[in-house]
């Protein structure tokens, strides 16, 4: 009885011998240490002020709701037949888009792009025509000037 249960006390053990190498051995890497510079927190790691960032996440946001409604307002009205609560989803997507879009322009105009400064100190005309000393523009329309 001994001579069995120490048979079976070893296959439970080590239910699989060691299988015979099949090949080179497991390479051994040295990984380098680098140092990972964090990004500031408040501005996210980029170079935009937090006044652009905050309206850019505003408008994306305003134009989600608005494109949302805009979906949803044409499928009440289809598939549910609800006239009334899809004319509302509508109605609220066209005017959250156009919220979105005078927000947007608002923030355009008024700060000016960096072309627009960058040209006005450059003494270079504009594509429409250049204009001379004097403030008056002498260009025929062409890009060329009428003076010779």
């Amino acid at each position: 009885m001994s001579s069995s249960e120490d048979e079976d006390g070893d296959w439970r053990e080590d239910p699989e011998p060691d299988p015979p190498s099949l090949g080179p051995g497991v390479p051994e890497v040295d990984v380098p240490e680098v140092e990972v510079p964090t990004p500031d927190t408040a501005t996210g790691g980029t170079d935009v002020d937090t006044e652009t960032a905050a309206t850019f996440w505003r408008l994306v946001l305003v134009f989600d709701v608005a494109l949302l409604a805009l979906a949803l307002g044409p499928m009440f009205v289809y598939f549910r037949g609800e006239l009334a609560r899809g004319a509302m989803l509508i109605g609220f997507g066209v005017l959250a888009f156009g919220y979105g879009v005078l927000r947007y322009r608002e923030f355009r105009d008024g700060e000016p792009a960096e072309d627009e400064s960058d040209d006005a100190g450059s003494g270079e005309g504009s594509i429409e025509g250049a204009s001379d000393a004097g403030g008056t523009d002498t260009s025929n329309g062409t890009g060329a000037s009428d003076r010779e």
